[in-house]
């Protein structure tokens, strides 16, 4: 079966080598996180990660406003997100960004904040296969601070941002941002999601932040606002990944090493580094979904409860548990509905979960708390610069020497499925944190 289907979407790329190649078409950058991995590299080892410049861009976003797990207020916001940079001056593992948003068509500032952009993974997309339409994604997780202004009357601000607690109208975010280039014109578009959910999850006890400011109430951006529609009701992540058709990892990033209190940098290790690429199974299991305080009056579906296992290929290994957080929880965001506008028609959720973590690297497991987003459908996506030696029976695309030369022909690839789950863990001063902005050494990018 397989095969048959590999060799009809051969065929069908024959045909498309008819067509005469497109003029200045731009090749795919691998990241160089795989290279054959463990497979072909030390255990452990360093990656020579490579990633583009990546632009600021400015676009018409939505702020949306969540109430007892219902929309509560939606409307239109102007982001503006600065160029990422890094104090190497080039793009890496870690960077920041700037975003600022503002009022539309009057301008005033509803708050702003440098956040954290901890690279994920780049994956190739496309959007037509009979124009030759196709993409390059790079997706970072995101999180940091928004100080928010005290606004004018009727604009949606958080009641935690004006307690002692939020240290000075600070609120903290995570979601995710996804650059993706246009192979053939040089464009970039961008898609993203920022979200603040309600007290159990963002002012939990016994952390800093702790309180009850919002236990009704979450906050979400979302960009761009072209085509979305919030909703919380989406389907949520269950299922298995097909070790025959796609393919998952994780990755360890080795942060700058603490020293003694107050934890000064030891100058050896100056940025994070990332090591390659692992390979993992994992299963995700739908167990039950429900609204935070809810009342009579709550929706019942936004927030879905899971439970997740991942065994790596070379020891790591993640298990869900509920001590601080009850599993993998995925909160509803909505969908995007507009084909020809990125990412296409596509589901979104963020996410927030409890793993008990073992990395063969460090040989520990810690109890950790994962941020990330889960994003369902858009156009068809497939990894990039991978090495299918060592399994051949994945459903990979072929080089092909016809005479039409699209940009992943230099490049061995493999299918990751309709639903993208990217996920990083949450440190401050190398701990597992909660509620406060957060530094990450874990990431996940698992696909079925």
């Amino acid at each position: 079966m397989l095969n048959s289907f590999k060799n009809t979407f051969l065929l069908a790329l024959g045909a498309l080598a008819l067509t005469a190649p497109s003029v200045g078409q731009i090749p795919l950058q691998p990241d160089n996180l795989w290279s054959g991995g463990f497979y072909s590299n030390p255990l452990c080892s360093n990656a020579p990660l490579s990633l583009p410049t990546f632009p600021g861009f400015k676009q018409v976003s939505m702020e949306i406003g969540w109430q007892d797990c219902q929309l509560g207020s939606q409307k239109a916001v102007d982001a503006q997100w600065s160029a990422p940079v890094s104090p190497t001056g080039a793009s890496t593992q870690e960077m920041t960004s700037t975003l600022r948003l503002t009022e539309t068509l009057v301008g005033n500032l509803i708050a702003e904040g440098k956040m954290t952009l901890t690279y994920s993974r780049t994956w190739y997309e496309v959007q037509d296969f009979a124009t030759q339409e196709d993409l390059q994604v790079w997706r970072f997780l995101v999180n940091g601070d928004l100080r928010y202004t005290l606004g004018t009357k009727g604009s949606l601000r958080p009641s935690c941002a004006f307690s002692k607690a939020s240290q000075k109208n600070r609120v903290r975010y995570s979601g995710y941002v996804d650059w993706a280039l246009d192979l053939q014109s040089g464009t970039w578009s961008s898609a993203w999601m920022l979200t603040h959910a309600t007290d159990t999850f963002e002012h939990a006890a016994g952390h800093p932040r702790a309180g009850s400011f919002h236990c009704k109430d979450s906050y979400s951006f979302v960009g761009p606002a072209n085509g979305f529609q919030p909703n919380p009701v989406l389907p949520a992540e269950n299922g298995c990944q097909n070790p025959f058709l796609d393919r998952s990892v994780v990755r360890r990033v080795r942060r700058p090493r603490l020293g003694p209190p107050p934890f000064p940098p030891v100058l050896s290790a100056p940025y994070p580094a990332s090591k390659f690429e692992e390979d993992v199974f994992f299963c995700v299991g739908n167990q039950y979904e429900h609204c935070p305080c809810a009342t009579s009056t709550s929706g019942s579906s936004q927030f879905a409860i899971a439970h997740m296992t991942i065994t790596g290929n070379f020891g790591s290994a993640a298990q869900s548990n509920n001590q601080m957080v009850s599993e993998l929880v995925s909160m509803a965001i909505g969908s995007w509905t507009n084909q020809s506008v990125y990412p296409g028609v596509e589901d979104l959720r963020w996410t927030i979960a409890e793993y008990d973590y073992y990395d063969p690297c460090a040989n520990e497991t810690r109890k950790e708390i994962f941020h990330g987003v889960t994003t369902r459908g858009g156009y068809e996506a497939w990894g990039i610069n991978y090495d299918p030696n060592y399994v051949p029976n994945l459903e990979i695309w072929e080089d092909w020497n016809g005479s039409w030369n699209p940009p992943f022909f230099n490049f061995e690839m493999v299918r990751l499925g309709s639903v993208l789950i990217d996920q990083s863990n949450a440190l401050r001063k190398g701990r597992t944190s909660m509620n406060l902005p957060f530094k990450s050494d874990h990431i996940l990018n698992l696909n079925y």
